[in-house]
């Protein structure tokens, strides 16, 4: 299983640079679809973390945007139901959700989403993440 997780997100990896975001997304599905299979699940579920931020960013160009944003929702820990995220994976989350809102003109919901993971950002060590959410709000604003 963990062979096919992999390549899939390889296969996915590649659609997305040359742009060809319907087999991106195809890809990321799969890789999906391969690390939810058996005991990989618990295994990888850090791991599908990146694939589905994959994913929704191919949704979003494709102007799949309730898509994008299921998929998306389905990553942000519940309060007391989910473990939490690594807090750079929430901040990425975060960030590609409020570019899918920026996306559809909703700036007070992507600005919101913005500030949130700019505040989860500033707790880790400076990064590009850290760099990225404040761009991301700037450019809201």
């Amino acid at each position: 299983m963990e062979e096919q997780y992999d390549y899939y997100m390889m296969e996915g990896d590649q659609a997305l640079a040359s742009l060809d975001f319907q087999e991106a997304s195809k890809n990321y599905n799969m890789a999906l679809q391969s690390a939810q299979e058996g005991t990989l699940a618990m295994k990888l579920r850090p791991r599908t973390i990146v694939p589905t931020i994959n994913l929704a960013r191919c949704l979003r160009e494709l102007a799949r945007y309730k898509e994008a944003e299921d998929v998306l929702t389905t990553c942000i820990p519940k309060e007391d139901r989910d473990p939490p995220l690594d807090t750079r994976l929430h901040v990425r989350v975060l960030s590609t959700l409020a570019e899918l809102y920026q996306a559809q003109s909703k700036y007070d919901a992507a600005a919101k989403l913005h500030e949130k993971a700019v505040g989860l950002a500033r707790g880790c060590t400076p990064t590009l993440e850290l760099a990225g959410s404040i761009a991301g709000y700037a450019e809201t604003l």
